[in-house]
């Protein structure tokens, strides 16, 4: 029985996409897979190999203009015809039977919303090298530095507030809530983090399962911060802040359990400032030459702080 829509967003990135699709089609119980074009510069569908436009579960949907990931993945969201939807990701490997595996696992613990693990590939690493070095390791569920949460390592199935963006669900329990399109700015993120929460808080819980695992490709060398001005990293840590100081701002009660020995101030500041921190570092290890701008992009995150608190 084909028991799921695949919802995957895409915007000027048909190489990956490309990439990755074959991952998806190749899943078992898959009835569609709805690829929203987030108003690329090029259509999805112009650049798509023939393989893919041939396969009749392949759909692609065209954004007249780019409104973001949560705009495309409603969009999917409401053209979805299976019982369940699942979101996918252009730039990320489901493995064999990842989809499968979650819905056996949905039923087995009897719950509503469940996803797989995460495992960021690194440059030069074949996917079995990327597990196998996660499996040799043990990274912390939660990362209270940055309030994120870390499902690499996850050795048994366990309840998280949030996730990554990879996550199945009911599609008519999807189209209720749909992704909130609030969070704004040059970066989207946290708008799968506050759906998440949001269902947990309408009594249907986030779980983890190591049953499935997905891979985030590896950035290729200069991709990233490092190319991009000066002005836009401002802007997109500027928006980081703002979106996380709203998730926290609206849903602490129930991140405190999961983090506890904070208030609401101290876990926005620590968010915030963890996250100021990582992108400053990643950016300048990119653009060592604007590294002499140093101290003007401390007084900025410094002003950001202070109007996110």
């Amino acid at each position: 029985m084909s028991e799921v829509s695949v919802v995957i967003p895409s915007r000027n990135r048909p190489k990956l996409l490309n990439q990755v699709l074959a991952s998806y089609v190749g899943q078992p119980k898959v009835r569609e897979i709805l690829i929203v074009d987030d108003g690329s510069s090029r259509s999805v569908e112009s650049a798509l190999k023939g393989r893919w436009r041939d396969d009749e579960r392949v759909r692609i949907l065209r954004l007249p203009r780019s409104l973001g990931a949560a705009a495309a993945r409603n969009a999917g969201i409401n053209e979805a015809t299976a019982p369940f939807v699942f979101f996918g990701e252009d730039d990320a490997v489901l493995d064999d039977g990842h989809i499968g595996g979650l819905l056996a696992e949905r039923e087995r613990l009897g719950v509503e919303v469940i996803c797989g693990r995460l495992i960021q590939q690194q440059s030069n690493e074949t996917f079995e090298q990327a597990r196998r070095r996660v499996e040799g390791t043990h990274e912390a569920l939660y990362n209270r530095r940055i309030i994120s949460v870390t499902t690499a390592s996850v050795r048994e199935p366990v309840e998280v507030p949030f996730a990554h963006c990879l996550f199945l669900a009911p599609t008519d329990l999807v189209k209720e809530h749909l992704f909130s399109t609030h969070y704004g700015g040059p970066s989207f993120m946290r708008e799968d983090a506050e759906l998440q929460l949001r269902l947990r808080k309408s009594g249907y819980p986030l779980y983890v399962t190591p049953a499935a695992t997905v891979f985030h490709l590896a950035k290729k060398k200069g991709a990233g911060a490092g190319t991009r001005d000066y002005s836009s990293v401002l802007a997109q840590l500027g928006s980081i802040t703002a979106n996380l100081a709203m998730l926290i701002d609206e849903y602490f009660e129930e991140l405190r359990p999961f983090f506890p020995g904070m208030n609401k101030r101290q876990m926005l500041t620590r968010a915030c400032r963890g996250h100021l921190y990582l992108g400053l570092k990643n950016w300048m290890r990119a653009s060592s030459p604007l590294i002499d701008r140093s101290a003007e992009w401390w007084n900025r995150a410094r002003w950001i702080l202070q109007r996110s608190n």
